[in-house]
C-alpha cells in the first residue's frame, strides 16, 4: 500500500511548493492559500488535494514508524584515552550502527582509529563499553563488539539504492543525541571527493548530516541500511563547490568487508606491487601534453616493488598493463576495483605492452598489505 501511494508524492511535493511561493506566479503563503482556494472550487480539485494530503500524511507515517523501528540499533560512540588520574579523554564522537544480535556495530574508522576505549550509548539511555575487532582504513569502516548481550540490530541491504529514492539518515551530530533526517539519493557512485580513500564507491545524497553522524546508518524506505554515513561537502576538498551534499558508503561493501573482518580479522584483496598512474592514447602530433590525450588505453607502470607477484613475473617500469584477468584497463580505477574482487593466491593473466610489442605473463597475487587491530577473527574461514 505505501509502495503505490508514494507514487502521488509528486503531487504532494507540487501543493508543498506551491504554498511556499515556489511556483510562478505565487509570491507568498498568503498567495498560495488563495490561489489553492480558488482552485478548490474547480471540479475534482478538492478530491485532488485530499488525496495529495493523504498521501503526505502516509509517508510522514512511514518515516515516523521507520525511526521509531530503527533508532533502538543507532548507537552513539565515543572514542576515548585514559587519563594518567583514571579518568578518560574524549577524542572523537560519532555514530554506529548495531548489525547483528550478539552486538556487532558498523562504524567509520575514522571515528574510532585514534582511541583506545570505546563506548556506545543507545536511544533509550543504556551506554556499554565496545572494543574495536577490526578496521579497514581504505574503505573508512571499523566493525565493534560491544559487550556481551541481546541487541535489537538492523539489517543490511544486499543492493544499492535507485537514484530519487527516498532515505534516512540517523546519527549523533555535534554529540547531541539521537536524530533523524531525510533526503533522497542524488548520485551513485561518487569518488575522488577529497577523502584520499583507495576504495570509494559513495552513495551521494540530500540528507543533511553533520560532524558526529560519521558511522550511521542510511535506511531506505523498507528500514534496511543501505549506507553507513561517512562525510559531507564540507568535510572534502570540493566543500567549494556547493553544500548540502552527503556521503555514505554503499551496503554491499560494507558487508564484503564486515564479513572479511569476522572472519579473518582484515579484508583480503588481490595485490601485485606496483605504483601507477594512467596511460591515454596520444590524439595530436604535437606531443603528449595532457591537453592532447586520447582515450585511456591502459595502466602506466611507475615502480615495481620486489619481491611481489608483479616483480616475480618480469614486470618494468615502463610497462602498460592493457588488461588483468581478462578485463580491459581503459578505465580509471579499473585495476583497483579489479584487484578488489580477486582475492590472494589466484591465478590472473596479465597483457601488458613494451616497447611496441604485446606481452603476456601470468602471476599469483599477494594479499594486499593491511593495517590492522584485530588480534583473532570471530570464527573460523
Amino acid at each position: 500500500m505505501l509502495k503505490d501511494r508514494t507514487l502521488h508524492a509528486a503531487a504532494w511535493l507540487s501543493l508543498l511548493g506551491a504554498s511556499f511561493g515556489l511556483v510562478q506566479g505565487v509570491s507568498t503563503p498568503a498567495t498560495a492559500a488563495q490561489d489553492l482556494d480558488r482552485s478548490a472550487r474547480t471540479p475534482g480539485a478538492l478530491a485532488d488535494l485530499e488525496d495529495a494530503l493523504d498521501c503526505a500524511k502516509t509517508l510522514s507515517e512511514a518515516f515516523q514508524s521507520l525511526s521509531a523501528r530503527v533508532s533502538p540499533t543507532v548507537v552513539c560512540l565515543t572514542s576515548n584515552l585514559p587519563t594518567s588520574r583514571g579518568g578518560l579523554r574524549q577524542i572523537a564522537q560519532g555514530s554506529g550502527v548495531v548489525i547483528s544480535v550478539e552486538g556487532l556495530v558498523v562504524t567509520n574508522n575514522h571515528v574510532v582509529k585514534d582511541g583506545e576505549i570505546f563506548m556506545a550509548s543507545f536511544e533509550d539511555g543504556r551506554e556499554v563499553e565496545a572494543a574495536v575487532i577490526g578496521i579497514d582504513s581504505e574503505s573508512d569502516l571499523a566493525v565493534l563488539q560491544l559487550d556481551q548481550g541481546e541487541y535489537e540490530f538492523a539489517t543490511l541491504s544486499a543492493g544499492k539504492p535507485q537514484v530519487g529514492e527516498f532515505v534516512l539518515a540517523m546519527g549523533n551530530p555535534f554529540g547531541m543525541g539521537h536524530t533523524v533526517t531525510s533526503g533522497i539519493v542524488s548520485a551513485l557512485g561518487r569518488k575522488d571527493i577529497g577523502l584520499d580513500l583507495v576504495f570509494e564507491d559513495f552513495i551521494q545524497t540530500n540528507a543533511e548530516i553533520n560532524p558526529g553522524n560519521s558511522g550511521g546508518p542510511l535506511i531506505d524506505l523498507f528500514g534496511q541500511v543501505v549506507g553507513i554515513n561517512t562525510a559531507i561537502s564540507g568535510d572534502t576538498s570540493r566543500a567549494r563547490s556547493g553544500r548540502g551534499l552527503s556521503y555514505s558508503i554503499p551496503a554491499p561493501m560494507v558487508k564484503r568487508v564486515v564479513d572479511d573482518i569476522i572472519a579473518f580479522g582484515y579484508v583480503r584483496r588481490g595485490y601485485l606491487g606496483i605504483q601507477h598512474s594512467t596511460a591515454h592514447e596520444v590524439s595530436s602530433s604535437r606531443g603528449r601534453s595532457w591537453r592532447n590525450r586520447g582515450p585511456m588505453r591502459g595502466v602506466a607502470v611507475n615502480e615495481v616493488v620486489e619481491d611481489t607477484p608483479a616483480f616475480d613475473a618480469g614486470l618494468k617500469k615502463g610497462d602498460v598493463l592493457l588488461s588483468l584477468d581478462g578485463v580491459r584497463l581503459d578505465q580509471k580505477d579499473l585495476l583497483v576495483k579489479v584487484l578488489d574482487r580477486l582475492m590472494p593466491g589466484t591465478e590472473a593473466e596479465v597483457v601488458l605492452e613494451r616497447d611496441g610489442k604485446r606481452l603476456v605473463r601470468t602471476l599469483t597475487l599477494q594479499q594486499r598489505p593491511v593495517e590492522s587491530r584485530a588480534t583473532e577473527p570471530l570464527q573460523n574461514p
